[in-house]
């Protein structure tokens, strides 16, 4: 939970969050679709089954954006919002 804790936050039309010690995505483009995210790796996730999200860190180690990786190849990076 405490690595999970640094990956929550608003990207854009995204709002990851914990919940039960678990990582969520909300999106806000998708009349606020909540989606349980299923570990991959330490950094990617499985959003649903159309997208995974890969959380991207700074050289200490901070979140600053994400990557949506989609079925169909197109990769979309977002910056975290402040």
């Amino acid at each position: 939970p405490s690595v999970l804790r640094g990956y929550t936050g608003q990207f854009e039309e995204y709002l990851f969050s914990l919940r039960d010690n678990r990582l969520h995505s909300e999106n806000r483009s998708r009349n606020g679709k909540v989606d349980k995210l299923k570990p991959i790796t330490r950094f990617l996730f499985q959003i649903d089954r159309e997208s995974q999200v890969e959380f991207v860190g700074d050289p200490s180690g901070i979140i600053t954006s994400v990557r949506i990786h989609w079925n169909d190849g197109w990769v979309d990076t977002i910056k975290k919002t402040k």
